[in-house]
């Protein structure tokens, strides 16, 4: 069997047929038989050791990766969702406060409808979200 590794000594790839000529370099020969989830082993000195892979974080939920790109770039992606959607990512964003500070580009839920402010500003009754000197909405009321 002919193995070949990474640069930490895991095994990357395994195959039971002689490497083509100008790929010889890239793999080494081994009487070792390996199992199927051979990326489980690391080569230390002359012996492959059987190390697994061990995962530091857990992979992020669908949730987890739409919410990211909502609060990254609301008014790109908030568009491009279906209204049921959006209706249900209104606890991402913070309810319009009066007397509360917004810089430009802040999103704010107000109404059950979401706005992005265009102009910063401290706000006051006479900057709710629905005066479009300050605001405009990211998406149509559901």
């Amino acid at each position: 069997m002919w193995y070949q590794l990474n640069a930490e000594n895991r095994v990357i790839g395994l195959r039971y047929e002689e490497p083509p000529i100008q790929d010889t370099n890239l793999w080494t020969y081994t009487t070792l038989e390996f199992p199927e989830n051979f990326e489980d082993y690391v080569l230390i000195g002359d012996e492959f050791v059987k190390q697994p892979i061990e995962s530091t974080s857990q992979p992020a939920s669908a949730s987890d990766v739409i919410s990211a790109l909502v609060q990254n770039s609301p008014q790109t992606v908030l568009p491009l969702l279906p209204d049921d959607v959006v209706s249900r990512m209104y606890n991402f964003f913070p309810d319009w406060v009066e007397t509360e500070y917004y810089a430009k580009d802040s999103i704010v839920s107000y109404d059950d409808v979401l706005y992005k402010c265009i102009v910063s500003h401290n706000s006051t009754p006479k900057t709710v979200p629905t005066i479009s000197k300050y605001w405009e909405k990211v998406v149509k009321e559901v």
